[in-house]
């Protein structure tokens, strides 16, 4: 898991600088605006199957972020189910999710690569939870402070 973990923070980065630089595109108009969402769905779509690789993944157990993302993702899922009642409703949340994904998008990668360095700071260990009950993290919780 610590390999692909190294791996989903790479693309992901890599995908995010990549929009980033085809919306700057776009707005100078060296690329056509048909492309303006291409980004969306390439970011949005890796970090759906790093979800479902995190989730389903061996080994791997969620952390406080993760879960945060996780409640978000489901907001978002519900309120374009419900917006599907009206007409104008769909058209406002996807409006809503234009604004509201590329936010998702930075605290996704965010989360990943805290998850990184849980992994590298204790090789050959699962992940353990970034931050506990008591608002410690794995190098300053009671643990780390009685070795």
């Amino acid at each position: 898991m610590k390999a692909f973990a190294r791996l989903d923070v790479i693309i992901q980065v890599i995908l995010i600088i990549s929009g980033l630089a085809l919306g700057l595109a776009v707005m100078t108009n060296s690329i056509h605006s048909d492309y303006m969402f291409f980004p969306y769905f390439l970011v949005g779509g890796w970090q759906i199957f790093s979800v479902i690789v995190h989730l389903v993944g061996e080994g791997t157990r969620m952390g406080q972020l993760r879960k945060i993302y996780l409640g978000m993702l489901l907001f978002v899922i519900l309120a374009l189910l419900l917006s599907l009642a009206t007409k104008e409703g769909i058209i406002y949340a996807l409006f809503g999710l234009l604004i509201f994904s590329p936010f998702m998008a930075f605290f996704y990668v965010f989360t990943c690569y805290k998850e990184l360095l849980v992994y590298q700071a204790k090789p050959g260990n699962d992940p353990i939870e970034l931050v506990g009950n008591d608002g410690s993290t794995p190098a300053t919780g009671p643990i780390a402070q009685d070795n």
